[in-house]
């Protein structure tokens, strides 16, 4: 029955993070991508399960100085520092740059 529940739970949590309007990635310490809502395949062309598993500086729409910001905010985080909300580079699967606001904050997730 307590299996159940958390696969309720996690559904209900997952079907919220898809309403997200916004990309929303959840990373762990070292940056391997283990959670990302519809929105991420909208904005860039991929999909869950060419990002899922991934470090994040390996996923190959991130321009370079993005990705070092990006791990740059990740030690902060993961040091609990409190980090502002920054932008990043990108290009889609179309080619198109794109820029986006990244607001993150450490969290704790067990999946």
């Amino acid at each position: 029955m307590q299996n159940k529940s958390r696969e309720n739970s996690e559904n209900n949590f997952i079907g919220l993070l898809n309403f997200i309007a916004d990309p929303a990635v959840i990373v762990d310490a070292k940056g391997r991508i283990l959670l990302v809502n519809n929105a991420l395949e909208d904005i860039t062309g991929l999909n869950a399960k060419e990002v899922i598993g991934k470090i994040f500086l390996e996923v190959g729409i991130l321009t370079v100085e993005s990705k070092a910001i990006l791990l740059e905010n990740l030690k902060k985080r993961m040091q609990c520092l409190p980090i502002q909300p920054y932008e990043i580079t990108f290009s889609g699967k179309d080619g198109e740059i794109r820029y986006f606001e990244v607001k993150a904050k450490k969290i704790s997730y067990n999946r």
